[in-house]
């Protein structure tokens, strides 16, 4: 089946590369300038909203991406669009980002125009305090111009379907230095981290859970949590945040971790010799992206949300930014590599599994911390 999804992506943008091969230039307008690409197909209702993001002329985008990165990003998007947008960076980690749209709602002034949390941090953001997320049609407006929308707009779960659109997947996954690591002893299985061969701080972890709570897309909490004590029994080296830990890893200084595999992809780049081990499954989590209900800018995030999560994706990763969904038919690195190893993609998505989630990740945070966890 993994042969057959490839070979009809292959297909797909051999298609799309004849097509474009084939298309003929775009007539200049009256004025000398030539019109933005997919002009003609444009909606009222798109062509309205990109009227109204024109006169508001800025998006402040939450992101931790580089700013070199976001600018080229921008460029795109307003020759896409023939806008002139300011794209502002707000440099805010998840976690912040919704304690600030919170605070911001609450008071009544909004500032952050656009952000993208994990699915379960979102549903902190819909309760009876805060509803930061609000209702658009955007495969009415933007479904002939973009035609991928109606993906991400379906792949979001219930509670925030139609108001959120699906951004990229956190995948964890056990990753090796394939210079010291031999072939014959390559973890196969999320329990061959238990193998003493990885004890005395060889296997890389996070003492903030992250390394492991999500194995609950396939394991009951009892399994997890005792799961994640025996890798503290195996005296790992303990690094905060999965970046960190594919980092050690890659300078030796572990020889195998825990990580996401985002975080793998962007060290492959850089020339680190880190591989993805074949486990039997890869827990996921989304993230979504959505324009702040109240927001100031709210037509040209709609605008910027649409672009980023269609045309921007392939965009983003030829600029090296690992913002990647990783469902087969996505066309991704990530995707790609998920089929390559025959991959199980285990998706939490639910409200329910996100917040059994929650919980037991707080659990192994209050587990490491008795056992002495730094």
């Amino acid at each position: 089946m993994f042969r057959v999804q490839q070979a009809l992506i292959t297909l797909s943008v051999v298609a799309a590369s004849l097509a474009a091969a084939c298309a003929p230039a775009t007539a200049p307008t009256a004025g000398g300038a030539s019109q933005p690409a997919g002009s003609a197909a444009r909606s009222p209702a798109l062509q309205a909203l990109i009227d109204a993001a024109s006169r508001e002329g800025q998006v402040n985008y939450a992101d931790t991406g580089a700013p070199e990165v976001l600018a080229e990003q921008a460029k795109r998007f307003n020759e896409r669009f023939g806008t002139n947008i300011d794209v502002e960076l707000v440099p805010l980690r998840a976690t912040e980002t919704n304690t600030r749209v919170r605070q911001e709602i609450a008071a009544g002034k909004v500032t952050v125009d656009v952000i993208h949390p994990s699915s379960g941090l979102v549903y902190g953001l819909i309760d009876d305090q805060v509803d930061a997320l609000e209702p658009f049609d955007w495969v009415g407006t933007f479904g002939d111009t973009l035609p991928e929308i109606s993906q991400v707009v379906d792949r979001v779960p219930e509670v925030a379907r139609g108001r959120a659109l699906e951004y990229q997947h956190l995948v964890r996954a056990i990753v090796y230095n394939k210079n010291l690591v031999p072939a014959t002893d390559v973890p196969k299985r999320w329990d061959d981290l238990l193998d003493p061969r990885w004890q005395g701080k060889r296997l890389a972890i996070d003492p903030q859970g992250s390394s492991t709570y999500q194995l609950i897309a396939r394991w009951d909490d009892a399994r997890v949590l005792d799961y994640s004590r025996k890798l503290a029994a195996q005296d790992p080296l303990w690094v905060g945040s999965t970046i960190n830990v594919a980092r050690a890893v890659a300078r030796g200084e572990a020889l195998v971790g825990i990580t996401a595999i985002d975080n793998i992809l962007d060290l492959q780049r850089e020339g680190e010799p880190v591989e993805i081990a074949p486990t039997e499954f890869y827990p996921a989590t989304q993230q979504l992206i959505f324009p702040v209900k109240g927001s100031p800018h709210v037509n040209a995030a709609r605008l910027w949300t649409a672009w980023l999560t269609t045309e921007g994706m392939p965009i983003a990763a030829t600029l090296g930014q690992s913002n990647q969904r990783a469902w087969p038919d996505s066309n991704s690195e990530m995707a790609r590599k998920l089929i390559e190893l025959k991959g199980d993609l285990a998706m939490l998505s639910s409200q329910s599994d996100l917040e059994r989630a929650d919980r037991v990740r707080t659990q192994i945070v209050d587990e490491y911390k008795r056992l002495g966890a730094k």
